[in-house]
């Protein structure tokens, strides 16, 4: 599954462990995405035992001898679970955004 994360932030939580796991990183614009790609791509095992979360850079040259820093910052906090996971809780939604930067 290919998506498109627009605020530079994406975010899971992990009802058995209680775990808020958000990563941030420079927000990409469509226009950047590789080809047949986009931001986010998101996988879960068939057998429903690994989920993999991956934000991805913008589509760009790197010319030889050259590099391109691009940083993402994980955060994970313990929370509450149990009441809060519900598509399109406010409350996550605020958590995540409420998370700055070092």
């Amino acid at each position: 599954m290919l998506e498109n994360a627009a605020e530079g932030w994406i975010a899971n939580v992990n009802p058995q462990t209680g775990l808020f796991f958000i990563k941030r990183y420079p927000d990409v614009s469509p226009v950047q995405f590789a080809p047949n790609e986009a931001e986010i791509e998101l996988y879960a095992s068939p057998r429903g035992n690994y989920i993999e979360i991956e934000q991805q850079g913008a589509y760009t040259r790197i010319p030889s001898m050259s590099s391109v820093d691009w940083i993402v910052t994980w955060y994970l906090q313990r929370i509450d679970a149990k009441n809060i996971i519900v598509p399109g809780n406010r409350e996550m939604v605020q958590r995540a955004r409420a998370i700055q930067e070092p």
